[in-house]
């Protein structure tokens, strides 16, 4: 069998690591997911409430231990997948509908309205590299 047979007999499918990977995205958002719907049921405490000393180690008690103040770390990060949750489907949502209102502004008008839309498109996809290229030549 030569290289170039070898490479079409794969050809239109993906490999096992693609999937796992797949997988193992799923997975891990399905329970992130789980975790913020259930947040109230599933944390022990308060994310507020003093429950217990200050600064103790992971244990029965506190599956994460306290924090300077005695409140259960478990409870606040179970407490607070929700606001980070909540940030994510808000800016995912906020940038499918400001793209698609571009979009459609762009390919409705045309010509010169188009060209400025995607230019203005194209510097606020570089801004992100710009300043971590800047940051590199500052030498942080």
């Amino acid at each position: 069998m030569t290289a170039s047979t070898s490479s079409a007999r794969f050809r239109g499918r993906s490999s096992p690591r693609l999937h796992l990977t797949a997988l193992s995205g799923a997975l891990a958002a399905a329970a992130l997911i789980t975790v913020t719907l259930l947040g109230g049921v599933l944390a022990p405490y308060r994310a507020t409430e003093l429950s217990g000393p200050s600064l103790s180690p992971p244990g029965q008690e506190h599956l994460l231990g306290t924090n300077a103040l005695g409140q259960d770390v478990a409870s606040q990060l179970i407490l607070g997948a929700r606001a980070s949750v909540l940030v994510a489907v808000l800016a995912g949502a906020g940038t499918v509908v400001l793209g698609t209102l571009v979009g459609v502004a762009a390919g409705w008008f045309g010509g010169a309205t188009e060209s400025a839309l995607m230019r203005f498109t194209d510097l606020v996809l570089v801004l992100p590299k710009l300043g971590s290229s800047l940051d590199r030549v500052d030498g942080g």
